[in-house]
């Protein structure tokens, strides 16, 4: 009996050993597997209607799914990445230069302080731009330095997922048969899991991403029509700050449509701000009742902070992983009290 336990602690050790050594080979790629992952259960419906109407064929079906997912969303977030890449390069090469830079700065400044003494003469308004340049623009020349190094990186973190996209789409009911005879959970409880965590991933992928891209797309047309600079660059902050609940798009709308107007743009400025309000902030209210189907009920403060700490904790995709991690927990808690009922 002591020789059972010793041989099961043995390979229970050893298991556990290159189960961590595995987990830290995936680990730089566990965010394109995520992202896979979500793709999938968003594409499989589509891919079981041409599994059907192929008679089976797998392969061939992933592979036209695959095809598809790839032009509706790798290569438009290819040609946006170009674009924000051109932008920031741009951007980065004018913040680069000193002399440029501050006579940009002094530029503006002296024209801001123009149009407020005008406004109120009474204001004192000054601004020391060696100062500002020197203290501020150093970490935002770094960080974009950052972003150009890592521009190869991103295409093969693309590459990954579209790979990964193909052979979990192709192989998912393999590979969800196999966790579910792993389970130590009865199988009605192991099925009910996932469905719920599917159903969660869909709930935000539908009601928060595609939502999100919609806005950041029409805030970067609006960008453009309305004379403001970089418009991809921007419309890919609108983007993210889009799912950030109650203020979302207007931390860049506004602060845009406060540039215009001091700016001299009146016009724009107004046509700006109704872009902004009419169009872009009130997307959600019509696009989401259509999107989102089923929904998963959390309070907005808990979105917001898991928006933020998904994006600190897993990097970049964090702001998609954030919601559905915090989701997904909310789907296991709805199954928790069936579990330790004993009910079977």
């Amino acid at each position: 009996m002591s020789r059972n336990v010793l041989q099961i602690g043995f390979f229970l050790l050893v298991t556990l050993a290159f189960g961590w050594l595995a987990f830290l080979i995936f680990y730089p790629y566990l965010s394109a597997l995520f992202l896979a992952v979500v793709l999938v259960i968003v594409f499989n419906p589509l891919y079981s209607r041409i599994k059907l109407f192929l008679n089976g064929r797998e392969t061939f079906a992933a592979l036209i799914t695959s095809a598809f997912a790839l032009l509706v969303i790798f290569v438009p977030l290819i040609f946006i990445g170009v674009l924000l890449f051109q932008e920031a390069q741009d951007l980065y090469l004018h913040l680069a230069a000193p002399n440029l830079t501050s006579t940009f700065l002094a530029e503006q400044i002296a024209f801001l302080r123009a149009k407020i003494q005008s406004i109120a003469p009474s204001l004192f308004f000054d601004a020391d731009v060696e100062g500002y340049i020197s203290g501020y623009l150093g970490a935002l020349t770094r960080n974009l330095g950052v972003i150009f190094s890592g521009f190869i990186q991103a295409l093969v973190y693309v590459f990954i997922t579209a790979f990964s996209f193909f052979f979990i789409l192709r192989d998912g009911k393999k590979f969800q048969k196999k966790i579910v005879e792993l389970s130590p959970l009865g199988d009605n409880y192991d099925e009910g899991i996932l469905k719920k965590v599917k159903t969660a991933i869909e709930a935000v992928v539908r009601g928060s991403l595609v939502v999100a891209l919609v806005q950041g797309i029409l805030a970067g047309f609006g960008f453009l029509f309305f004379g403001v600079g970089q418009p991809a660059l921007l419309g890919g902050i609108t983007t993210i700050a889009a799912l950030i609940p109650s203020v979302g798009t207007a931390i860049v709308v506004v602060p845009a449509v406060v540039y215009l107007f001091f700016k001299g743009s009146m016009v724009a400025a107004l046509g700006l701000l109704l872009w902004g309000t009419l169009l872009v902030g009130l997307v959600d209210n019509f696009l989401r009742p259509f999107l989102l189907k089923k929904n998963v009920g959390i309070h907005p403060l808990l979105i917001l902070l898991s928006v933020f700490g998904g994006i600190g904790f897993f990097g970049p995709i964090g702001f998609l992983a954030g919601p559905i991690v915090l989701s997904t927990l909310f789907a296991l808690l709805e199954i928790y009290p069936s579990i330790v009922s004993g009910g079977k």
